[in-house]
């Protein structure tokens, strides 16, 4: 499929992609998709393109207020800055599983006027919006979406980054159902600076301490995702919108707006549990202080929701028993004589009493031993739901089994991908590789999962050029820097993707074997970089002859004669049949 735009005219973009079609637009960015081909096999992914300015009238509308023509250059020059700044925070997030991956971007300079094209490559996805009109959210639905949000604002705070636009634009669904957020920065950035917008975002999902552009933290991304789950746990509507199906008219988001912002009392939404309900309400608190101070701690709620959705087992709530009246014997009537015979029939009436007492009692006591002693293991603890390692690290969780009756139940625990971490039969689990696997554990017939989360230590490799050009024969060290400093002393390995071309030894010495291309692959505590190895062919220079004279002045006669007594028989370069040496070779 074919379509028309202006960014066509950049094609193959990146190297090897072409744009199939457009499929979405914003106030700020379009976004196409792309695809390509190699070895019969097509590689699918999205482009999002922002044009800087985006029109002429923009460009009028600055003028007209009062800017000038060098104002308007160094005005759009410093946006700019600011955008490839971002790149380096979407760099950072790259590779999380509920972050929209960010693979590539160019920033092309307008050639016959001020302005930029700036041209991002991510993973194509479907947007939630998109998503939600053909699959409503379910409240089950609306949990796994609040859940792995908080798993990508939780990846952010890593970083010290906070996305301040949660909102249904910016988060998209991968084709296994799971939930990641997108447009980290760039837009934003755009937006923000663009003259006669407002530097504020989306007011729909802001929380009320940023609209009033006053100081905020981590709680401020919380409000908008608590916000974004209260919207689809009521048919589609905002806090303090008509119920549906009412009919809405403009003035109905103005009021409700209103509301928000002055800290009115929010109605829970009209669906979910009551628990979801009151989680969703605490996000959405006006006061931050009333609200989730981190996404691990909301989180951690709506997980132990899910978990109770899908059934708990709950011990009795407590015992209730009947007592037994002691066995009374008849006591002697007065006047009777005290060394009476006893009658038989009495005797063994009382002693089917107390046969009958000393039955029921032990009925009464296994009954309440069995109903304090559970009958499986109901939980395993000491290890969170999901848990993040850095690559070559190990966890030794500290497991206990519930309840403490079963506490010495044997542990069995199995990893789904053993690439990613592996785990030994005490429970230690290994980081091998960067990604996320599922930690199974196993307890009599109980079973739990938790997500593990390996993630790099180093997130850059700087201080090494994307394309290096060498002469054949020639050397070169690669000297990489890594960041973050903590992490500056992780082992660097080196790899060449094509030996006959150029060699790389363990210190990072690059050696040119012989013309052609090949790629060398950095690699430092999970974080990966190639680069582009250029050989081309040496060129030897050539021999400097000096022509022999039989005769002539002194001074030739001179040369002549100490030539020819040289005492290491070789001859001198500029004679004939003379020599040169390089810092590797002789050559004659």
């Amino acid at each position: 499929m074919s379509v028309d735009c202006i960014y066509k005219k950049y094609e193959p973009l990146f190297g090897s992609w072409y744009i199939t079609e457009k499929i979405g637009e914003g106030a700020i960015a379009q976004v196409y998709a792309m695809e390509r081909r190699e070895l019969g096999v097509t590689y699918h992914a999205a482009l999002k393109a922002i044009t800087i300015p985006s029109s002429e009238d923009e460009v009028k509308s600055a003028m007209a207020d009062g800017m000038t023509g060098a104002d308007l250059t160094h005005y759009y020059e410093t946006m700019v800055q600011n955008v490839v700044s971002e790149f380096d925070f979407m760099s950072r997030l790259k590779g999380h599983s509920h972050i929209v991956s960010y693979e590539d971007h160019q920033i092309i300079e307008h050639e016959d006027d001020i302005g930029w094209d700036i041209l991002m490559r991510i993973e194509l996805l479907t947007p939630l919006i998109e998503h939600s009109l053909e699959h409503p959210l379910d409240e089950a639905d609306v949990l796994r979406l609040g859940i792995d949000i908080c798993k990508a604002l939780e990846y952010c705070r890593q970083f010290d980054i906070l996305h301040r636009d949660v909102k249904p634009e910016n988060i998209f669904v991968s084709p296994s159902g799971g939930y990641k957020l997108g447009d980290f920065g760039i837009a934003r950035v755009v937006e923000e600076t663009r003259i006669g917008l407002s530097r504020k975002g989306t007011y729909t999902y802001m929380a009320p301490e940023v609209y009033r552009g006053e100081a905020y933290g981590p709680s401020a991304d919380i409000y908008s995702l608590g916000m974004v789950m209260y919207k689809y746990l009521n048919d589609g509507r905002n806090p303090f919108m008509p119920s549906f199906p009412n009919q809405l008219s403009v003035d109905d988001y103005d009021e409700a707006f209103a509301k928000r912002i002055a800290g009115e009392p929010m109605q829970e939404p009209a669906y979910g549990s009551r628990r979801l309900k009151k989680l969703i309400l605490k996000a959405c608190a006006f006061d931050p202080s009333e609200r989730y101070h981190s996404p691990t701690e909301f989180r951690r709620d709506l997980e132990q929701l899910k978990g109770k959705e899908k059934g708990s087992v709950e011990g009795p709530e407590g015992v209730s028993g009947s007592s037994i009246d002691p066995v009374q014997e008849d006591a002697p009537k007065e006047g009777a004589f005290l060394h009476r015979v006893p009658d038989p029939s009495a005797r063994r009436r009382r002693i089917g009493r107390v046969a009958l007492a000393a039955v029921v009692f032990l009925f009464l006591v296994a009954g309440v031993i069995d109903a304090f002693i559970p009958d499986e293991v109901t939980g395993i603890t000491g290890i969170d739901n999901s848990e993040e390692i850095y690559i070559g690290d190990q966890l030794a969780p500290s497991y206990k089994v519930e309840p403490d009756w079963f506490k010495d139940e044997p542990i069995d625990f199995s990893v789904e991908d053993e690439q990613i971490a592996s785990v030994n039969k005490n429970g230690r689990i290994s980081a091998l590789a960067v990604g996320e696997t599922e930690l199974s554990l196993t307890a009599g017939d109980y079973e739990r999962e938790v997500e593990i989360r390996v993630v790099p230590k180093v997130t850059k490799i700087r201080g090494v050029s994307n394309e290096l050009r060498l002469e054949e024969g020639s050397s070169k060290t690669l000297s990489p820097e890594l960041s973050p400093k903590k992490f500056a002393n992780e082992p660097i390995t080196f790899k060449s993707g094509n030996r006959s071309v150029v060699t790389v030894n363990k210190k990072g010495r690059l050696k040119a074997k012989s013309p052609g291309n090949a790629k060398v692959t950095i690699t430092a505590g999970g974080c990966k970089r190639t680069i582009s190895v250029e050989v081309y062919e040496y060129v030897p220079p050539a021999p400097v002859y000096t022509p022999r004279s039989s005769g002539g002045s002194s001074g030739s006669s001179g040369s002549s004669k100490s030539s020819g007594s040289s005492s290491s028989g070789k001859k001198k370069s500029g004679g004939s049949g003379g020599y040169f040496k390089s810092s590797d070779d002789e050559y004659f």
